[in-house]
Order: C-alpha cells, then sequence, then structure tokens
C-alpha cells in the first residue's frame, strides 16, 4: 500500500496513525488535517491510537480505530467522527492540560478563545481573524497549560458553515448543514504557544444592529466555561480550574449578527480586552 496513504498527524509528541484505504481519501483527509500532519514520531515516542478510512462502495466511507469504534456513511459524516476521535485521544492522553471546547487565534504572542457549544460560531470567527491577520492555533479543541495560561498549537483545518444557528432554526437540520473547509496557508497557523489575553463566548443573535462585547462576571464566565470543559476533570477539581481561569483571564460575552463585523470589533477592541497590557509583558518576559 503507498505511503502517501497513511498519515501521522501529532501532537505535544503523541500521535495518531491513520491509514487511508485510497489516494482520494488520504488526499481529502490530509487537507483537514494539514498543519498538525508530521513526517514520523519523535525517537521513543508510539501511537496512541491507530484509524483506518477506506471506501466501500461509492460514496459510501467507513472510520474505525483501534479502540473498536466504526463509523458508516458520507465522507464529512465519517471525517467528523475521525476527527473527534482524534481530539478525544489527545485530551485522555494528557490530562494534566485543560481542554477546552473552543477555537484559538493568536497574534503577537497572545491569544484569543472563542468558547463556546456547537453553533455558536467560532470557527466562523476564527476564520474572520485570521483573515485580518491573526494565527490559527486551534479549531474546536483547545489545549491550555493551566500554570503557564498558554495555548498549545493544534491546529486542525476549521470547517464553517454559511451563518450560525438562528433562534427558532430546528437544531437537528441545522447541524445537518454541510461545511465548508476554511483555505489556511501556513504562514497563517502559528506554531508556538501563546498566553491566553481573553476568552470571548459568541452568542449568534439577529435582534443586534451591531456586535456588543461586554465583560463577565469571575461567576458567570466560570458557569460558561465550566460549560466547554473537555476531558476527565469532574468535580471539585474541575470547578476550582474554571474558577482559577476565569480569576485569571478576563472573560466576555460577544452578541453578533454579522460574522464580518464580529470579526473586525474583536480585532479592534484590544485596548478593551487588556490584549496590549498582554502584549507587551509577554514581550518583556
Amino acid at each position: 500500500m503507498s505511503a502517501q496513504r497513511r498519515l501521522l498527524a501529532g501532537f505535544n509528541g503523541r500521535y495518531i496513525g491513520v491509514q487511508c484505504g485510497t489516494e482520494w481519501v488520504a488526499t481529502e483527509m490530509r487537507r483537514r488535517i494539514l498543519h498538525v500532519v508530521e513526517a514520523e514520531p519523535k525517537p521513543g515516542q508510539s501511537e496512541i491510537l491507530h484509524m483506518t478510512l477506506d471506501e466501500l462502495a461509492a460514496s459510501w466511507f467507513e472510520a474505525r480505530d483501534s479502540i473498536g469504534r466504526c463509523e458508516r456513511g458520507s465522507f464529512e459524516y465519517v471525517v467528523f467522527h475521525a476527527r473527534k476521535w482524534m481530539t478525544s485521544a489527545f485530551v485522555t492522553a494528557q490530562p494534566d492540560l485543560t481542554w477546552l471546547h473552543a477555537a484559538a487565534a493568536g497574534k503577537d504572542g497572545c491569544a484569543i478563545l472563542l468558547a463556546g457549544p456547537a453553533g455558536s460560531g467560532k470557527s466562523t470567527l476564527l476564520v474572520q481573524l485570521i483573515e485580518r491577520g491573526w494565527r490559527l492555533l486551534a479549531d474546536d479543541c483547545v489545549a491550555l497549560s493551566p500554570e503557564r495560561g498558554e495555548v498549545l498549537p493544534l491546529p486542525f483545518s476549521p470547517e464553517v458553515r454559511a451563518a450560525p444557528r438562528a433562534p427558532d432554526e430546528d437544531w437537528l437540520a441545522f447541524l445537518t448543514q454541510p461545511k465548508s473547509l476554511a483555505a489556511i496557508a501556513p504562514d497563517q497557523v502559528s506554531s508556538t504557544s501563546a498566553t491566553v489575553a481573553a476568552i470571548i463566548f459568541p452568542e449568534y443573535s439577529d435582534d443586534v444592529v451591531r456586535p456588543l462585547i461586554t465583560p463577565l462576571t469571575v461567576v458567570s464566565a466560570a458557569q460558561a466555561l465550566a460549560a466547554q470543559v473537555l476531558g476527565g476533570n469532574h468535580g471539585g477539581e474541575r470547578i476550582g480550574g474554571v474558577f482559577r481561569l476565569a480569576r485569571q483571564i478576563p472573560c466576555y460575552r460577544l452578541s453578533y449578527a454579522d460574522s464580518s463585523d464580529a470579526g473586525d470589533e474583536i480585532a479592534n477592541a484590544g485596548w478593551r480586552l487588556g490584549l496590549e497590557e498582554r502584549i507587551e509583558s509577554t514581550r518583556t518576559r
């Protein structure tokens, strides 16, 4: 079997192997994990998960992994699950990190996190920031070093819907909307960790005339963060961790109707989000 059909996704010294059944499957999968693909494991490191992707019949695909999971369906469907398995494996392998359901963009050594449930527009706003000179750090799953308050790069390529979910839109109909893969160039990707300057919780609302960023109290921020924590931290450990984050990092609610306007608002609101002070602090370390 062609070596080009075998992909290796790496993050922080952990690796996941992906064996693809055809060249087409390998090409399409590579596009989605392009910025986490590595040539080979570092000495002494082994794979934490192995996956296979294959086309069983015309437009009918299968994803399997080494712990027995299997999904069949359209290519978009099986790749959705394959990526979830990959991020879940990275989360499980590194419980010392704090994992959030979020996206992250970096600039000048600082990062903004966009946290929230599916449909809030995290990936869309991430792409808007990248188009304004920020760099991709992570999409959908963000790894934080709790001691340093830094985001570790896990740059899966963002996939975006045409629009966030409207308040009255059927949830199932929204989730079945096709997504578009954003083309992110290598020079738009961050390869180094970045200090978290702010966490933003986007909230789509067609009643908003212009984007509105409002600060959250520590309690409100901790409640919002707790809903987005991934992994096995539960009980007092989880609550304590999110309260520490909420106290250390400014958190904001973003209400918006237009993603382009929201991208402008985030990119131009650095002085209000405290980015300048944190950028200067990062430079003088």
